[in-house]
């Protein structure tokens, strides 16, 4: 089995190779490595949801989000959810403050 965060550094080290290479800003090259992921993760889970992906520039770990907004009647339970769903499903925490975006992990999708 591989290890999982030399696998996690590895993915830095190659942006990195690649942009020293390439003479291309390491933000450029990882910033194109998100953008794929999500395009990856909205093609497994649909082009309607509104996905982001974070890789952190330190640990190599990605983070896939969906952005969910905060509304009374959501029609679209891709984009939207209502403030007791999102308590209930534990997005939110009732004590903090609480904003109109919220992101839900996607635990599920694995680049």
């Amino acid at each position: 089995m591989l290890n999982r965060r030399a696998d996690k550094l590895e993915l830095i080290r190659i942006a990195e190779a690649v942009a020293l290479e390439k003479s291309i800003d390491k933000e450029l090259i990882i910033g194109s490595m998100e953008n794929g992921i999500a395009k990856a993760a909205k093609s497994k889970f649909g082009s309607e949801n509104e996905i982001k992906v974070e890789i952190d520039r330190e640990s190599g770990d990605i983070g896939i989000f969906r952005k969910l907004v905060i509304v009374e009647n959501p029609e679209n339970s891709n984009l939207e959810i209502t403030l007791d769903d999102a308590i209930t499903d534990k997005y939110i925490n009732e004590k903090k403050i609480i904003w109109s975006i919220i992101r839900k992990n996607n635990n599920k999708f694995t680049p």
